[in-house]
């Protein structure tokens, strides 16, 4: 288990521009402190356009967004906001998915992306508990797009752009001058010098998490006092649905963007999850309360009360699940919370729902009590990708929850429990289906590399070659296939802007750009990557030392290496016990290329090591 108790805060952005006396002042004043301060908190500001001009004529064939026999949607112009913004969401009356995109200058833009309207999401309040849910049910959830001031935005046929609602939120400090930045920043820097910030941590087991205090949650902005169940039952797993692409600098601004509008927007009593979780597996504690504690939240509309939502900051409903220190902070809170509860996540738990787009108010629910929102509720969170990881994610929570050794929590108040459901003896709990086995028509039985290969497969790294029902464990291993295993592995995101002159419109385009941004691989000195050619095991150690953050190691032992560029990294790996060289063990061969076999044996061994 990857232990954080060390780790520092997430940065503060840093000011580029100080002009006048007080941002000289401020300047100076940082230069004296230690580097490791908390996020500079800016207060979150919003405005809105109401209705938005239709564009002259909408060829949405053109914009790659439908097919040509497909309805041709309402298409707004490109729209220059009334405000630098780095969120946005939007209200319609027909209650519609709203796609979009946003430019920081109008002329780049960013990919389009769907928000779904709440009313369809099941997310929010449970009925009754917090206002009337058909208050908020045309809103969609608010979404992260990085500094931006155009938009442009497509509604299902039918659907007016005129009668659309955008609300715009700023959490970064985008409205605010050099100066009132640099203070900002110099106070979050002051702050994290006190020895006398609450801590979050319930007890030693706890995760370290980031207090509301130290991500900046406005206080005054919650519209009521924490509600509590009698005990937990279940955890449910999110996504945040915004842009994937922030900085680890940024983050603390999307929960306090997301807290803005939950509160002030939608009207919910506080942030609708309990936790939240970014790309460097950052913690932040969500609705107050305590998070030792049972607290209702706003995440799951119907199964609120008796469950814990702990949400991803991203968008994984594509190809690419959260970076693996995110799923391992995931892993490591719900292992305590279900610990902290006594609850087995080995058993399957019956909850009773509240009323859902999937669950009529009070019907028994049979559940692992670790689930997806598109377990409880009419949505795809956490995202496909993420969603399909989770039988991995429940091995982890096992895992860690039998090695924890915690106390219970202390009781709530009384006036402040929420009361159950009242139910009837539930029926016996069916045993739950054994999920399918995997199989590869060509991997021998009892062969070197057949527990490796079928390893990978379970974790998702690979789904095979050609339909499935092969493995093609001799074949070698390309360079851009490396780049798309190590991808999986960790768990990164795609990235576009790979910057290599041969890679255009390869199938492993995002993995090599997500390595490259990584800074796993550099590629060649003429700008390209090679995505084709076969990686050599002396590239591969170099790969995977940089992906483990392994240091050189001079004393690697084979007779063939000599002063190799991958010397240091061979070393690393042999140190590390990841390879054994080969024939008879006194040599590397390190120009030899990499198998598939090999390279399961290989990353398995790695995750062994990262585990």
């Amino acid at each position: 288990m990857v232990d954080r108790s060390t780790r520092p805060r997430p940065a503060a952005a840093r000011a580029v521009a100080l002009p006048g006396l007080g941002a000289l002042v401020g300047l100076l004043l940082l230069a004296a402190l230690p580097v490791s301060a908390g996020p500079a908190v800016h207060p979150t500001v919003e405005d809105s356009l109401e209705g938005l001009p239709a564009a002259a004529s909408g060829d949405a064939q053109r914009l790659g967004l439908l097919g040509a026999d497909d309805a041709v949607p309402s298409r707004s112009q490109p729209v220059e906001a009334p405000m630098t913004f780095d969120m946005v969401a939007f209200a319609h009356p027909d209650g519609v998915d709203v796609t979009f995109r946003a430019s920081a200058d109008g002329r780049d833009w960013s990919d389009w992306l769907t928000l779904d309207a709440l009313d369809g999401d099941d997310e929010g309040p449970d009925l009754g508990a917090e206002g009337d849910v058909e208050v908020y049910g045309s809103w969609t959830e608010a979404a992260w797009v990085g500094e931006a001031d155009h938009l442009e935005v497509l509604l299902p046929e039918g659907s007016d752009v005129a009668d659309l609602e955008v609300r715009l939120l700023d959490s970064s400090g985008h409205h605010r001058s050099a100066p009132q930045r640099v203070l900002s920043t110099l106070g979050a820097t002051l702050s994290s010098l006190s020895l006398s910030l609450p801590a979050a941590q319930a007890d030693d087991a706890a995760p370290d998490v980031i207090t509301r205090e130290e991500w900046g949650a406005d206080e005054s902005l919650r519209n009521g006092e924490p509600r509590y169940a009698e005990d937990l039952s279940l955890a449910v797993v999110h996504h945040t649905a915004g842009s994937s692409d922030y900085t680890e600098a940024q983050a603390p601004g999307i929960v306090r963007g997301i807290y803005h509008y939950h509160t002030q927007t939608l009207g919910w009593n506080d942030i609708g999850y309990n936790m939240l979780v970014d790309h460097w597996g950052n913690l932040y504690e969500g609705r107050a309360g305590g998070i030792d504690q049972p607290v209702a939240g706003a995440h799951a509309r119907g199964f609120n009360t008796g469950s814990f939502g702990i949400s991803v900051l991203g968008n994984y409903d594509g190809e690419w699940a959260p970076r693996w220190a995110a799923r391992e902070a995931v892993a490591d809170a719900v292992a305590w919370k279900l610990a902290l509860h006594d609850i087995d996540p080995s058993e399957p738990t019956t909850v009773v729902s509240g009323g859902s787009g999937t669950h009529a108010r009070g019907e028994e629910v049979v559940l692992d009590p670790v689930v997806g929102h598109r377990d409880v509720g009419a949505t795809a969170c956490p995202g496909r990708a993420f969603y399909e990881r989770l039988p991995e994610l429940r091995e982890w929570v096992a895992e860690r929850t039998a090695a924890l050794d915690v106390d219970p929590p202390p009781q709530p108040p009384d006036d402040e429990t929420l009361p159950e459901d009242p139910t009837e003896e539930p029926e016996p709990e069916p045993e739950p289906e054994p999920e399918p086995e995997i199989t590869f028509r060509d991997v021998t039985v009892g062969s070197t590399h057949e527990e490796a290969i079928y390893a990978i497969a379970e974790a998702g790294i690979t789904a095979g070659c050609g339909d499935g029902s092969a493995y093609c464990p001799d074949d070698d291993v390309t360079r851009g296939e490396m780049a798309t295993f190590l991808s999986r592995l960790a768990g990164f995101g795609p990235v576009d802007d790979h910057g290599f002159s041969d890679v255009g419109g390869s199938a492993h385009a995002g993995a090599i750009g997500a390595i490259a941004d990584e800074g796993i691989s550099t590629g060649y000195a003429d700008g390209t990557f090679r995505p084709t050619e076969d990686v050599t095991r002396a590239e591969m150690a170099t790969f995977l030392s940089r992906l483990a953050g392994f240091g050189p190691v001079d004393d690697h032992g084979f007779s063939d290496v000599g002063d190799s560029a991958h010397a240091g990294a061979i070393g690393a790996i042999a140190a590390a016990e990841i390879t054994t060289g080969c024939g008879d063990g006194t040599t590397y061969c390190p120009g030899d290329a990499v198998t598939r076999a090999e390279m399961a044996t290989f990353l398995t061994r790695l995750m062994d090591l990262l585990e």
